[in-house]
């Protein structure tokens, strides 16, 4: 990796930057969390971290991810996100910024459960449920390179701008500040 790569797809002229928390999502979950028709991300793993996180669309593409618009209810829900054929699912991009509210163990999960949630997500026991407010969708999607796990990323201010915010109150010791992050990342700096 070149020095500044993660800079370059946001080019010159976008002002003050803030470093917050990304996440890849293979196609076509990324484009659902940001039409906002997956409140949640399922994963293995869970993560004490809270506040703004950009969704990146992972570049990896297969068969079975194509599949997913063969079920009518899922393909509607897509049609819903803009994304009427697999073909419109954007790769490489940042397509949502959105606030991790909490995250959960499936087994202590009390919230509200759709059949449409279920679809979206693995609510197997040993897993966890990461809650999504969705702030908004990134339209057009922005080139990001992504990674596993967790990472920062410096982004554009104007994307999410109650980051400074954060880091100001988790400066001053109001929040406190992300330890303990599970794969690539850290606290916010």
């Amino acid at each position: 990796m070149g020095p500044g790569l993660h800079d370059r797809p946001f080019g010159e002229g976008h002002g003050a930057r803030v470093r917050v928390m990304a996440l890849s999502l293979w196609q076509p979950w990324a484009s659902a969390v940001a039409g906002g028709v997956k409140r949640h991300e399922t994963r293995h793993w869970g993560t004490r971290y809270r506040g703004i996180l950009i969704i990146q669309a992972a570049l990896k593409w297969s068969r079975d991810q194509a599949a997913v618009y063969d079920d009518p209810e899922d393909a509607r829900d897509l049609l819903l996100c803009g994304c009427p054929t697999w073909r419109d699912l954007p790769r490489g991009t940042a397509v949502a910024v959105t606030r991790l509210v909490g995250c959960h163990r499936t087994e202590d999960f009390c919230g509200d459960l759709t059949a449409r949630d279920h679809r979206w997500g693995n609510y197997d026991d040993g897993r966890f449920v990461w809650e999504l407010e969705l702030l908004h969708r990134l339209d057009p999607p922005v080139p990001m390179v992504g990674h596993q796990g967790l990472w920062s990323e410096l982004v554009p201010a104007a994307w999410c701008p109650d980051a400074a915010v954060q880091r100001r109150e988790m400066l001053r010791g109001e929040i406190e500040p992300e330890t303990g992050l599970e794969g690539r990342g850290g606290a916010l700096t």
